[in-house]
C-alpha cells in the first residue's frame, strides 16, 4: 500500500569534483543547478522533462534562422514558471535576443510567421508559441532607463535560458535578481497584474514621452470623430489619451506600467513619486480613469441591450473630451 507522498526535498552529497561538473554544465546550459539535476534525474527516472528536448530543437532552429543577429533564446512565461507541471494549452513565450547592430522591425515578425511559426522543431513546443524579440539592456539591472522593462525583469524571475552564444544574457538576468534583492527594484501588483518600482533612474524615458506625443495626436483625431458626431467613438479615444497620459506620468515616476486599463490605484499608491502638480490634482485623475476604463469596453463592444452608437449621446462625447484635456494639461504641466 502507497504511503504518504514525499516532499520533494532530499540531501545528496556528492564528490566535490562531481559538484564542479554539475555547476559548470548547467551553467552552460543557461540553467541553474537545482533546474539542471532535476531535468537530468527526470530523463534517468524516465520522468517527463520540462521539454528540455523540444525546448532545445526549437532554439538551434531559431540560432539557424538568425545566424549572428541573435544572442539567446530564453523561454518565459507560463511555461516556464510551471517547470513541467504545465499542459498543452500554456502559452509558450520566447524572448529572441538580437545583437546590438540588429534593429527590432516589423520584418523579424514576419520572418518568424513566415519561416518560424509551422517550423516543425518550433510547433513541438506548443500550439501557441510567442515570440518577442529584443535587445539586452544596456546598463547595470537597477537603473532605468538601462536596466530593462517589465519584460525583462519577469524574464529574470522565472526565465530559462535555452541557447545564448555567450553568458551575458544569464549575467544580466543574475544582476537583475541581485537588484531585487537589495530592494533597488521592486515587484508590486494591481488588479493581478505585476508592475515595476525603480529606486533611481527613469523608467524608460523615451517611452514616456512617445505615450504623450501619441495621446496628442489622438486628441486631433478625437476633432474629426467629433465633427462625425461619433459620440461612442469619441468616450473610446478619450479613454486612450487618458490612459497614455496617465502611463507616462507613471513612467517619469520611476514606475513601469502594469497591463491595465485604470491606473488610479497605482497613482494613489505612489503619490509621493509623483510631482507636485501631479499629486494636486491626483483625486481628479483617479476618478478620471476609473470612469473612463468602464466606458472604454461599452463604447467598443456595446452588448446585447446596449448598441454604442445609440447609447452614447453629445454629452457624454464632450464630457469625456473634457477630461482627457484635463488629465493631459495635468500630466503636461508635471512634465516640465
Amino acid at each position: 500500500m502507497a504511503g504518504p507522498l514525499p516532499s520533494g526535498r532530499f540531501l545528496l552529497r556528492i564528490p566535490p569534483d562531481l559538484h564542479q561538473s554539475l555547476r559548470a554544465r548547467a551553467a552552460d546550459a543557461g540553467r541553474s543547478l537545482n533546474q539542471f539535476c532535476r531535468a537530468a534525474l527526470e530523463a534517468a527516472a524516465g520522468a517527463r522533462d520540462a521539454g528540455s528536448a523540444s525546448d532545445s530543437a526549437a532554439a538551434e532552429a531559431i540560432a539557424g534562422e538568425f545566424g549572428r543577429r541573435l544572442e539567446a533564446v530564453v523561454l518565459f512565461g507560463s511555461r516556464a514558471r510551471a517547470r513541467g507541471d504545465d499542459g498543452p494549452w500554456s502559452d509558450v513565450d520566447l524572448l529572441i535576443v538580437l545583437a546590438r547592430d540588429a534593429p527590432v522591425t516589423r520584418a523579424l515578425y514576419r520572418t518568424w510567421d513566415a519561416r518560424l511559426a509551422e517550423a516543425p522543431a518550433v510547433r513541438g513546443l506548443g500550439p501557441n508559441v510567442n515570440p518577442h524579440f529584443a535587445h539586452l539592456p544596456g546598463g547595470p539591472a537597477g537603473s532605468a532607463p538601462d536596466g530593462g522593462g517589465a519584460l525583462w525583469l519577469e524574464v529574470a524571475l522565472h526565465g530559462i535560458v535555452l541557447w545564448q552564444r555567450t553568458w551575458t544574457v544569464s549575467r544580466w538576468l543574475g544582476d537583475a535578481r541581485e537588484r531585487m534583492a537589495e530592494g533597488a527594484i521592486r515587484r508590486h501588483h494591481a488588479h493581478g497584474q505585476p508592475y515595476w518600482s525603480y529606486r533611481t533612474g527613469d523608467a524608460h524615458p523615451d517611452l514616456a514621452a512617445d505615450y504623450l506625443r501619441r495621446a496628442e495626436s489622438r486628441l486631433k483625431a478625437i476633432a474629426v470623430l467629433m465633427d462625425e458626431r461619433s459620440w461612442a467613438d469619441v468616450v473610446r479615444e478619450s479613454q486612450e489619451v487618458v490612459e497614455l497620459c496617465l502611463k507616462a506620468l507613471l513612467r517619469r515616476a520611476r514606475l513601469e506600467v502594469p497591463r491595465i486599463h485604470d491606473v488610479s490605484g497605482v497613482l494613489t499608491d505612489h503619490r509621493d513619486r509623483l510631482p507636485p502638480a501631479a499629486r494636486d490634482r491626483l483625486a481628479d485623475l483617479a476618478r478620471v480613469s476609473r470612469a473612463l476604463r468602464r466606458d472604454r469596453e461599452l463604447a467598443f463592444y456595446g452588448s446585447e441591450d446596449l448598441t454604442p452608437s445609440r447609447f452614447y449621446q453629445r454629452q457624454d462625447a464632450e464630457s469625456a473630451l473634457s477630461d482627457a484635456h484635463l488629465v493631459h494639461d495635468v500630466v503636461r504641466a508635471a512634465w516640465r
